[in-house]
């Protein structure tokens, strides 16, 4: 994690330049009281998780808490407690009274049966992440969302919570188009 910083993110194309840009300019928008939301989707091992990382990191260095989760074990915890009132409050508060959250890989499925997201995607998924953003949005509070899916594939999904989503963070939206040329984790198995 120490080595996912925006100076050693390596932009070497044009779709990355853009991408650390937006990650910077949205960490630099947090630092000054704002309260911005970031969204990074697309093709896997493309840099979503190190410039949002990166962007953590830089808020963290400067005083600002930030809270990680991880979707699919997270929300694992979250469904399995979704009817026991008490435990679900208590595991989902954390996440919603976080000064910043970044929700890592959000609906992170295996993509290689193509499925839509509609059928990756349970209903039970759907109302924790609706709960957690709706709950965000109406405090005001900075989040992060990386993810393998596009906006528009989200938006179908629910568009209750991601029309939110896409509002929230407006002008600091990186969607990375599915090449696994950009798949950078797969260029350095190759060397």
């Amino acid at each position: 994690v120490e080595a996912m910083t925006f100076d050693a993110y390596r932009a070497q194309e044009s779709w990355q330049q853009s991408a650390l840009q937006t990650a910077q300019a949205w960490t630099g928008e947090v630092m000054g009281g704002k309260a911005p939301w970031m969204f990074f989707g697309g093709q896997p091992g493309s840099g979503k998780t190190h410039l949002c990382t990166a962007a953590c990191g830089t808020l963290l260095n400067a005083g600002i808490a930030v809270r990680y989760m991880l979707w699919v074990e997270t929300s694992r915890q979250l469904k399995a407690s979704i009817n026991d009132g008490e435990t679900f409050e208590r595991l989902i508060r954390p996440l919603i009274d976080a000064p910043v959250l970044y929700m890592d890989d959000l609906f992170k499925t295996r993509r290689g049966d193509a499925r839509s997201i509609q059928e990756a995607v349970t209903p039970a998924d759907i109302r924790v992440a609706f709960e957690i953003i709706d709950a965000r949005v109406r405090m005001n509070r900075p989040t992060i969302i990386s993810t393998e899916w596009m906006l528009d594939e989200l938006l179908a999904a629910d568009e209750a919570a991601f029309s939110r989503v896409n509002c929230m963070s407006e002008g600091y939206q990186v969607q990375i188009g599915r090449d696994k040329g950009r798949n950078w984790r797969m260029k350095e198995v190759s060397r």
